[in-house]
């Protein structure tokens, strides 16, 4: 289990830099364009109106209080989940994550946030110069958090350091907590784990739109394809084993 975990957190150090380069680059690869096609998509779906006013229709200050620091702890969740996978005695399991974990980063998070080369409604106005989300910004006094890290991202925009770069389509947030989610279907069943990995997910999910930092569009786009890429690393870990018992037959 040790070996195991000294090699995730060497792959994983150099890993996360270069995917935070590629996201700091995003806007001088592609500049900023996909907002008004995914605000659009956005109201389609949701019959006219903003996801936002929804969520906010039935969720008050507290209760944006609370989603604003369950969504703070997701690099919590992310780490507990790498010290699962790291330490899980299920090698098959662990190879499997590791690989779906990467593909996640790698595809959703760097080639189709190119793709779709987006700020999201917290910094909609800054960029596009358009009020359309200055009310749902008048929210955020309840969510102090997202105020912090709006500032923080907004003073460190273009700069390589820790956390920063502004991208919204998709939302690695949701794609991740939704990998957390079938890795522990997966290995728990539909025991008490799956079920509070489950109700994380709709949490990130809620919030990722109630908070201003993502377009329902963004996350629903991380759900579906998340889905895709945990069953190709199903076959990339099939096929790394056939190879490692053909190696190894006489």
């Amino acid at each position: 289990a040790l070996r195991s975990t000294l090699v995730f957190a060497a792959i994983a150090g150099p890993a996360s830099f270069a995917f935070m380069s590629i996201k700091v680059a995003i806007p001088r690869l592609v500049p900023f364009y996909a907002d008004p096609w995914l605000i659009d998509f956005d109201r389609f779906i949701s019959f006219g109106v903003h996801p936002w006013q929804i969520t906010h229709a039935f969720f008050g200050p507290i209760a944006t209080r609370v989603i604003d620091i369950g969504y703070s702890l997701w690099f919590v969740a992310l780490t507990v989940a790498s010290l699962w996978v790291s330490f899980d005695r299920n090698q098959r399991f662990q190879i499997k994550s590791a690989i779906a974990y990467m593909l996640t980063w790698i595809l959703l998070g760097n080639v189709l946030a190119i793709a779709l080369s987006s700020v999201g409604p917290i910094f909609y106005k800054d960029f596009f110069g358009d009020q359309v989300f200055v009310p749902l910004m008048e929210r955020m006094d309840a969510a102090p958090n997202v105020l912090l890290i709006r500032e923080y991202l907004l003073q460190n925009y273009g700069q390589e350091v820790l956390g920063s770069g502004i991208s919204a389509a998709p939302s690695l947030h949701v794609a991740v907590t939704m990998l957390l989610y079938l890795m522990a279907k997966e290995r728990f069943g539909h025991g008490l784990v799956c079920w509070l990995t489950l109700g994380y997910l709709l949490l990130i999910l809620i919030g990722s739109v109630h908070l201003a930092w993502h377009y329902l569009v963004d996350g629903l786009i991380a759900m579906a394809l998340t889905i895709p890429i945990w069953h190709l690393s199903e076959r990339l870990v099939s096929r790394l084993t056939r190879q490692s018992i053909g190696a190894e037959s006489p």
